[in-house]
């Protein structure tokens, strides 16, 4: 087994990449998303799903953990083999795929390659659970911005003060802001972010 290769991309294909380590060259089976992401005579590390069957050895390499832990989760479906699930990752980043997935949004998941009818049912089905830990807060709703909006206000302050949009976002998705006023809110997050 393999977890994880480091070394130089010798070569870049479609959908395949050769990583040279030790004088070895591995091909290693990439997405789309990553493909996009490295260049000739970097050097990379890539995490790693080995597969063996009948027909064959692949390795499929990844730039993200989080990417490889939903590719294995996506060949656990059973209408779903590696082939597809590269297919899938190749054209949906995961935040996308696990969102959809966690709202039950098939007339979104039905737009990704690979994906049909059945196999959204069986997605939300079998893997709703496991890829709630992937909805990051990135891909929650936002509050959006109305007149008596106290977070969307708070938010806009502290972004006039220099703070980082997404991580004031995380915290504001993590506080209980029922009754409280922009002061509070704004004091509050403060308090988190120093």
């Amino acid at each position: 087994m393999y977890d994880f290769i480091r070394g130089t991309v010798a070569a870049i294909r479609e959908n395949t990449i050769t990583l040279e380590n030790n004088g070895i060259g591995y091909r290693l089976y990439i997405t789309a998303l990553d493909k996009d992401q490295i260049k000739l005579q970097e050097e990379r590390f890539f995490y790693i799903s080995f597969v063996m069957r009948e027909d064959g050895i692949w390795l499929y390499g990844f730039l993200e953990e989080e990417t490889l832990d939903v590719f294995e989760m996506l060949t656990t479906v059973s209408t779903i083999g590696p082939k597809n699930a590269m297919t899938i990752l190749s054209t949906c980043p995961v935040e996308d795929l696990s969102m959809a997935v966690h709202t039950e949004d098939t007339e979104f998941l039905v737009t990704i390659p690979g994906i049909g009818k059945k196999t959204a049912g069986r997605l939300i089905l079998e893997l709703a659970d496991k890829l709630d830990a992937y909805v990051s807060v990135k891909t929650k709703p936002v509050p959006e911005k109305r007149e008596n909006d106290n977070a969307a206000i708070a938010l806009e302050a502290l972004q006039n003060l220099g703070f980082v949009r997404r991580d004031v976002e995380e915290i504001l998705h993590a506080m209980n802001l029922g009754q409280m006023t922009i002061e509070e809110i704004i004091k509050e997050s403060l308090r988190q972010l120093s």
